[in-house]
């Protein structure tokens, strides 16, 4: 989600693992691990694009089938909370 709302506002594209857990920590005050994100790459490969060119690292771009998921949740949330 994160990975989606970043990209959504034209800030970034391409995420490390680190990059994520900053975000999830930094910005929602929320507990992350590296192994936890890294675990989510690995059980939802289809929905990265896997970059190796960058010299910080193996990055990650979200595809349009994760940026679909993204949006379906934000859409559920939205018709629960207006009720």
């Amino acid at each position: 989600m994160v990975m989606y709302i970043v990209t959504s506002e034209a800030k970034g594209d391409f995420f490390s693992i680190a990059d994520v857990q900053c975000l999830v920590t930094d910005l929602w005050g929320l507990h992350s691990s590296s192994k936890t994100i890294s675990n989510i790459f690995t059980e939802n490969k289809s929905w990265f694009k896997v970059d190796t060119s960058f010299k910080e690292g193996t990055k990650r771009k979200l595809l349009e089938g994760a940026k679909e998921y993204a949006r379906k949740i934000i859409e559920e949330f939205n018709k629960a909370t207006n009720k």
